[in-house]
């Protein structure tokens, strides 16, 4: 897969606008927490998105729709995945399309909401 793919991991933030133009695909592994502010991003940048099957994933991606989920802690099914959307350019660009379609009518309140539940898990 290191042929195929360049994986990329604990960049600055101030480098993540040109990383994202140059990426073909945007991979969000977690195994809890909200869902990554990088993920939304992607989603906004028209990227397609790879991400675990956490609760905030699973509100924000229909999987095949507009991005593809896998389970956590389940690095097989990430590859086969990843090595899907390697090979299937038209995928990529329709799943991504989607996926920016869908967070562009996403809502500030509906942001914050999502953050507020978050914190609130974390706190008890």
């Amino acid at each position: 897969m290191t042929e195929r793919f360049r994986f990329l991991a604990d960049r600055p933030y101030e480098e993540m606008p040109e990383l994202m133009n140059l990426a073909g695909l945007v991979v969000h592994a977690s195994e809890g927490g909200g869902m990554s502010r990088g993920a939304i991003e992607a989603m906004a940048s028209g990227k397609f998105l790879i991400t675990s099957d956490i609760a905030p994933s699973k509100e924000l991606i229909r999987d095949g729709e507009n991005g593809l989920l896998f389970p956590v802690r389940n690095p097989e099914l990430l590859a086969e995945k990843l090595l899907l959307a390697g090979g299937e350019l038209q995928l990529r660009e329709r799943l991504g399309w989607a996926a920016r379609e869908s967070v562009q009518d996403r809502s500030i309140e509906q942001s914050v909401e999502s953050y507020e539940r978050d914190f609130l898990s974390l706190s008890s």
